[in-house]
């Protein structure tokens, strides 16, 4: 699957996926800019966040987090520890610009999610073998 996303991308770029066979899921995720971090673990390694966008209070949340004794290095390690701490309805408190996908191997659940007026594009294609989806429609 990994080969099949880096043809379709423009420009430099990494591909990085993860694979959970007790949820039946494969995450793939492009990263553009290798400065920027698109994903997170939370501590105990049980939840991923892949992160595209942008949110605007990011910053206060990090504060906050960081307040309550939290520790991560990036912007998505951040939003796991919102998810952590407020579960799913931390994405009706993001502001801006966004999409991602959420791993919770937790809970068995996978929670896909954008922006509330759907800025950040998200591209869904459902199959026999399961749900596809992707930023951009030439991933797919």
């Amino acid at each position: 699957m990994a080969r099949t996303l880096q043809s379709a991308i423009d420009g430099p770029s990494s591909v990085s996926d993860s694979v959970n066979d007790r949820l039946r899921s494969h995450v793939t995720w492009v990263q553009r800019n290798p400065e920027t971090k698109c994903a997170g673990w939370n501590a105990a390694g049980s939840i991923l966040l892949v992160f595209n966008g942008r949110d605007f209070d990011l910053e206060k949340k990090a504060r906050a987090l960081r307040s309550r004794g939290h520790v991560f290095q990036t912007d998505a390690e951040c939003l796991v520890r919102c998810y952590e701490e407020e579960g799913e309805g931390f994405v009706s408190r993001l502001n801006g610009r966004f999409h991602g996908v959420i791993v919770d191997q937790r809970t068995g659940k996978t929670l896909l999610f954008n922006d509330r007026f759907a800025a950040g594009r998200l591209y869904m294609h459902f199959a026999a073998d399961g749900l596809y989806f992707a930023s951009e429609a030439k991933a797919l």
